[in-house]
């Protein structure tokens, strides 16, 4: 059987299979939302939209890879990776951590984006396993099928990283579910800090909750929000040591109230943010730094 169709069939098998950032409900919502708002959107699903000549670039090529899941690309309208990666400076040759993967969308498009000298720790705490099973991601590491790509996991109380090791670490849309798995998120953005290189960058994206919130919308596993303020998690990753370079608003939905859980939203794109953070220089202040 292609190797091709080791990946595709297990991801159609286990599609019910998935944590909070990956899930059947983010899935439903997400191709909803893609359908809806497809004609309106659709010229800002790759760098090179607008430039042919920006196809070749490294993020666009990772998008279109051939041997891509179907199902990973239904995700691409709203998250726009290649734009996402393109402005965090993401480059071939990095060592990244991807921070509670689930099902790996976000792996393995890192995977190829980083290239043969490049790799990717791909985590997830091994309670994600228990409930949902591994297929997905062993499909997705199927026959070398993504060389550069490891499994790391680890509570994300204990995540066992080296100290200094990292280029980069990504959290994508699973922030705020350090909320509920953790009492000590800055323990463990910490952590994430100390593993990453002096000068190394923290990407995260998340679906934004109203301001003045915190982490309220993000405390409930079953039946809660899964959002969380913007200012709050900022707030949190500068208490770890982080400084924040940059923002984008590529993800921003305005008229999104952000009142409701991403799986209500009936059609309708979440407003995200989307940050980069960097590990200051050994002996640099943050605040220096600007």
């Amino acid at each position: 059987m292609p190797r091709y169709l080791l990946l595709v069939i297990p991801l159609l098998l286990m599609a019910a299979c998935r944590q909070e950032a990956e899930s059947p409900a983010e899935e439903a919502a997400d191709t909803a939302a893609q359908a809806s708002q497809a004609a309106t959107e659709a010229q800002d699903t790759s760098v090179g939209a607008t430039d042919p000549d920006a196809n070749a670039d490294i993020y666009t090529a990772a998008v279109n890879h051939p041997d891509r899941p179907a199902e990973d690309r239904e995700r691409d309208l709203q998250r726009k990776p290649a734009q996402v990666m393109a402005f965090a400076g993401l480059q071939p040759g990095m060592m990244v951590l991807d921070v509670f993967t689930g099902g790996g969308w976000y792996a393995e498009l890192l995977s190829r984006v980083v290239g043969e000298a490049g790799t990717v720790w791909a985590h997830n705490p091994p309670w994600y396993y228990e409930r949902y099973g591994d297929a997905i991601m062993t499909a997705r590491l199927v026959d070398e099928r993504l060389p550069n790509v490891v499994r790391h996991d680890r509570p994300v109380d204990a995540l066992d990283l080296p100290a200094d090791t990292f280029d980069f670490a990504v959290a994508g849309m699973v922030f705020h579910d350090l909320h509920w798995m953790t009492e000590d998120v800055v323990g463990v953005l910490r952590q994430i800090h100390a593993a990453l290189k002096p000068g190394g960058h923290f990407l995260i994206t998340d679906h934004a909750a109203p301001e003045g919130t915190g982490a309220a919308f993000a405390l409930e596993r079953e039946g809660g929000m899964h959002r969380i303020e913007e200012a709050f998690a900022i707030a949190e990753m500068e208490e770890a040591g982080f400084e924040l370079v940059d923002r984008s608003d590529l993800l921003r939905v305005p008229e999104d109230d952000r009142s409701q859980p991403f799986f209500q939203m009936q059609g309708a794109f979440t407003d995200r943010f989307v940050l980069l953070f960097r590990k200051p220089e050994a002996g640099v202040a943050a605040e220096d730094t600007n």
